[in-house]
């Protein structure tokens, strides 16, 4: 239960009819994509697992649950090593260090401040999905 209160199901688990014991279905397809993540992220929690690896771990969520996952990562920062991979940039500017990447190779690293402020690759990218984001076209920005 500790590990579900840190990724914050209690409320996804007071309002199953079975608790932590309902049945969730094949691959969990009773539950929305933020739910099943956080279910992992409670898996990973209760394994004590010292590296968080994470492939767009928010790129399919609604805004909420994508707002709890990206907070409980920001929160484990100096408790656990959490890996990173997403095209939202908006998710990368509380990481420690930014590994920016074009065609296939490291371009830029540094933190997000830090590359802001070099005006390079990553602060280009950074300023179009701002841009973009407020226009209304786009959430998130392709970055190859």
């Amino acid at each position: 239960m500790a590990a579900c209160k840190a990724a914050q199901l209690e409320s996804v688990i007071n309002t199953q009819s079975e608790g932590v014991y309902t049945n969730i279905g094949e691959h969990g397809n009773k539950l929305s994509g933020g739910e099943r993540q956080r279910i992992c992220i409670a898996r990973a929690i209760a394994k004590n697992a010292p590296l968080f690896l994470l492939d767009e771990a928010a790129s399919a969520l609604d805004g909420q649950n994508e707002r709890a996952i990206i907070d409980f990562f920001d929160a484990l920062k100096g408790v656990k090593t959490v890996i990173s991979v997403t095209h939202k940039l908006k998710n990368a500017i509380n990481a420690d260090v930014v590994i920016c990447m074009k065609n296939g190779r490291i371009c830029e690293t540094g933190t997000h401040e830090n590359l802001l402020k070099a005006d390079g690759y990553y602060a280009k990218l950074f300023s179009t999905t701002a841009q973009l984001n407020n226009a209304g076209q786009m959430h998130s920005f392709l970055l190859r």
